[in-house]
């Protein structure tokens, strides 16, 4: 089939599914920015606004959660500051089922104190829930990044070494945990024994494909990803 790929309107619209969208992208950079920035999809409400709202909602609803469920907050699992987590539910037993979680926000910004919306629902189930925080860029490169990760959840299963896990992880968050179940350079997977552990994922909008995120300068700037 040949390749069909027109602008319209400042909008690059392609079709045929066989087709490496990196590749025509990297002549409308534009258009890869907008792909990869959901706050530029908000056409009927100010952007600022509602981003600010969604952090704001956010943020009330952990707050709730850190008041109404029994939880430890910032448990240092290395030697990072950021190296912190949330545990919620620490009055149920030590099998009980534990959701991991880890927020997105491009790998350089995003917080756990206002990652915990999901945390009270699941405590209502006898779930318990960890939210991490993690080293962010530019401070952090990105294989230290997903290295935190790594060490986060093999240390919060050492913590809870009878209870079952789900990882669940949103953006930037889903890919740190993607990254934990392949063999990249310089990236610590977790071990199989860990593997064997985790019963689901809930992996929400990963990049799944990281050669974009190279051609956005708004993003990488952060990063300093190169291709390989």
């Amino acid at each position: 089939m040949d390749t069909k790929a027109k602008k319209e309107s400042g909008k690059l619209n392609i079709v045929d599914n066989d087709v490496d969208f990196w590749k025509i992208w990297e002549s409308n950079p534009k258009e890869l920015e907008r792909q990869f920035a959901p706050i530029m999809w908000i056409v009927n409400k100010d952007k600022k606004e509602t981003y600010d709202t969604h952090i704001k909602v956010s943020t009330i609803e952990t707050v709730k959660a850190r008041e109404c469920v029994p939880c430890k907050l910032d448990v240092s699992y290395g030697n990072h500051a950021e190296k912190v987590m949330d545990i919620y539910g620490t009055d149920l037993p030590s099998s009980a089922p534990t959701l991991f979680f880890v927020h997105g926000g491009y790998w350089r910004s995003g917080k756990k104190s206002w990652s915990g919306p999901m945390v009270r629902n699941a405590y209502s189930w006898g779930v318990r829930t960890i939210v991490i925080d993690y080293p962010l860029a530019p401070q952090a490169r990105l294989g230290t990044i997903c290295n935190a990760t790594q060490e986060c959840l093999s240390y919060a299963m050492q913590m809870f070494p009878e209870s079952t896990f789900v990882i669940a992880g949103h953006s930037a968050g889903a890919q740190l945990l993607l990254s934990l179940f392949h063999k990249i350079p310089g990236v610590m997977s977790i071990s199989d024994n860990l593997k064997k552990r985790v019963a689901g994922a809930f992996l929400i909008s990963p990049p799944y494909d990281m050669r974009p995120v190279i051609g956005i300068r708004s993003i990488n700037k952060a990063l300093q990803l190169k291709p390989s």
